[in-house]
């Protein structure tokens, strides 16, 4: 597993241990969904994501994103991965053939560029 992915989980569980603690410490409970909640408007520290769509986003048209992975892997035989990854729709996997042309064989989820550096060297 991947340095930052582990840094991140650790931090995240004792960022949450923290809070949890804290709020226990005073004799209330953590609020719902805490962690979407705004600190200047809620009191308690999360990322503010239903203010963003309260007053930022409020009347604007949903747009579909499509994201890179940029990691050591995906598990796209995962079950709740393999729904919803793209898929390059003018590649035949497993053929040896560039179907697309783009100069990767077989890239039906993307390319592996490490690989292609490594190898390159």
């Amino acid at each position: 597993m991947n340095f930052f992915r582990e840094l991140t989980l650790v931090t995240g569980t004792v960022v949450l241990a923290a809070f949890t603690t804290e709020t226990k410490a005073q004799g209330t409970s953590v609020p719902r969904n805490w962690q979407l909640l705004d600190y200047s408007k809620d009191s308690v520290y999360g990322v503010g994501a239903q203010k963003a769509y309260a007053e930022l986003l409020k009347g604007k048209k949903s747009k579909p994103v499509l994201v890179a992975v940029i990691d050591s892997g995906v598990d796209t035989t995962h079950e709740d991965l393999k729904a919803i990854l793209w898929r390059n729709p003018k590649e035949i996997p497993g053929n040896g053939i560039d179907d697309d042309g783009n100069g990767y064989v077989d890239d039906v989820y993307g390319w592996n560029f490490w690989a292609l550096k490594m190898a390159a060297v």
